[in-house]
């Protein structure tokens, strides 16, 4: 796939990868632009550590929609497993009782409300809940 760019891509591509800030999305622009130069997908994850599914990934974004296809992320989330009411219920426990772990607050949700959360779900939910967790040190 060489020299797939015109002049004016390629200019864009470059003048976009001048003022890129994030290095996720500049080397997406990297891998367009090296593609252009001929270069192998095998190369390029070796040059740039990405797997060559990405770099297929890249390109084909790229093809199907410009540099906006290839920059823009558009992951949409789950949908919470509470609903709000059951969410406030939540925050109001937490603010009366002390959970030593996360792991014990995903027992509770699942006794309580009889929905599954993983650790990581749930710390999630803890901090869209606007919760933190702190220890306690006693210094000798």
């Amino acid at each position: 796939m060489y020299k797939f760019l015109n002049k004016d891509q390629r200019q864009e591509l470059l003048d976009e990868l001048q003022i890129e800030r994030s290095k996720r999305y500049a080397d997406r622009i990297r891998v367009i632009l090296l593609l252009d130069d001929n270069q192998t997908y095998k190369d390029i994850s070796k040059f740039l550590f990405l797997d060559e599914g990405s770099i297929a990934n890249y390109r084909k974004r790229y093809m199907e929609g410009g540099i906006e296809g290839l920059i823009l992320d558009e992951y949409s989330t789950k949908r919470t497993k509470l609903n709000l009411v059951e969410e406030f219920q939540l925050a109001n426990e937490l603010d009366d009782r002390i959970f030593a772990s996360t792991k014990e607050v995903v027992n509770h949700i699942f006794k309580k409300y009889k929905v599954k959360f993983s650790i990581s779900g749930c710390n999630n939910l803890l901090h869209r809940l606007g919760f933190s967790f702190k220890s306690k040190r006693r210094t000798w």
